[in-house]
């Protein structure tokens, strides 16, 4: 049998023996199970995909097996290869740009150059295909019924699975208030309202349950600027239910925007604002976004910049989360252009769409 690079395992032996403490001492191994020898143990962990690292104590033929290193602070591949190869199929992604993640762990994601969406459950690499949508995906988000609902720029819809259906009913530009001309992101709240940016129109509308008329909340329709009440092509929301208040990604104002809903369009900026550039309190060209259920901290994906940017409340600067400044690379430290972020349930690590790497990486806070 010829085996692909991606196929093939390295096993790396500690300086301090065979065994360790992880990094974070709240992760459990996956499986834990007794081996006569390493070698054997090197087995177990080789035959399965969500296998990364294992350890092994000789003295009791203690073998664990652990979901990633938990030694470094570089990112740990969750989706996709490790080495930057475009793939398809249960394991391969090939620039997966919007994420997700649900109470109970499972990840979402948009396979941009597919058109599929994948989803993953815990401690599993091998993605199940949800929905394959012609053309390509942007944003994902899953309701607490369980309706998965994807953005489709080129069709300029929102699907919803699995009910098969699709939002709004016509497409036309410039856009009215019955219309998408290009969708972005997507967030639903607790009463089935579905929130929807369209890039090209500058606005994010709501939409009730089965209403083919929509209301805007940010920004003005067919309308560009930098003002306070305005937005220059948005790209992915988020919605914080509890709080009413809605996040927006302005991408050509390289910023985030915090509305208020049912109170003004009168945005925030919450990061960035301070033109494009690499400085800690600028951003360039954002993407992705996920806001803290605990501090509401922003979490951001910057684009441009290739990494992922934290910006605490009322801060004047952000701070670096994951990649490098200005470098673009696939070692576990670097990213190549990354999309959609999301924090897991217990915000202990965030996910990042690597577009440019074909994978989705994982980092501890």
């Amino acid at each position: 049998m010829h085996h692909t690079y991606q196929d093939r395992s390295i096993a790396t032996l500690s300086d301090f023996g065979y065994t360790f403490v992880p990094i974070d001492s709240t992760v459990s191994p996956f499986l834990s199970l007794t081996q006569g020898t390493i070698l054997l143990c090197h087995s177990e962990c080789n035959k399965r995909v969500a296998c990364r690292t294992f350890d092994f104590d000789q003295d009791t033929g203690q073998c664990r097996l652990w979901s990633d290193d938990l030694t470094t602070g570089g990112g740990v591949t969750i989706a996709g290869f490790c080495n930057a190869t475009i793939g398809g199929g249960a394991q391969g992604l090939s620039s997966p740009w919007g994420l997700y993640i649900t109470s109970n762990n499972t990840l979402y994601v948009t396979d941009y150059g597919t058109g599929r969406v994948q989803a993953y459950s815990s401690f599993s690499r091998s993605g199940i295909t949800i929905a394959v949508i012609s053309g390509n995906v942007e944003d994902v988000v899953v309701d607490s019924m369980g309706y998965v609902y994807t953005v489709a720029i080129t069709t300029s819809q929102v699907f919803v699975s699995p009910s098969n259906t699709a939002l709004p009913i016509s497409v036309s530009y410039p856009c009215t208030l019955s219309t998408i001309y290009a969708p972005y992101g997507v967030a639903v709240d607790s009463y089935g309202n579905i929130y929807i940016s369209d890039f090209y129109c500058h606005v994010v509308t709501k939409w009730a349950p089965n209403a083919t008329i929509g209301i805007v909340v940010a920004g003005q329709l067919n309308t560009a600027g930098s003002s306070s009440q305005l937005l220059n092509g948005p790209k992915f929301i988020f919605l914080d239910d509890v709080h009413s208040t809605l996040y927006v990604v302005d991408y050509y104002n390289n910023r985030v925007q915090q509305f208020l809903l049912g109170t003004s369009k009168t945005g925030t900026t919450v990061a960035g604002g301070n033109g494009t550039g690499s400085g800690l309190n600028q951003l360039k060209t954002p993407a992705g976004i996920w806001v803290s259920g605990k501090d509401r901290s922003v979490y951001v994906g910057d684009q441009g910049n290739h990494r992922v940017m934290k910006w605490s409340v009322n801060a004047l600067q952000g701070s670096i989360v994951a990649g490098v400044t200005g470098v673009m690379g696939s070692t576990s430290l670097l990213l190549n252009t990354p999309g959609d972020v999301a924090l897991d349930p217990t915000e202990t690590f965030i996910y990042v769409a690597d577009y440019g790497n074909h994978r989705v990486q994982r980092f501890h806070l």
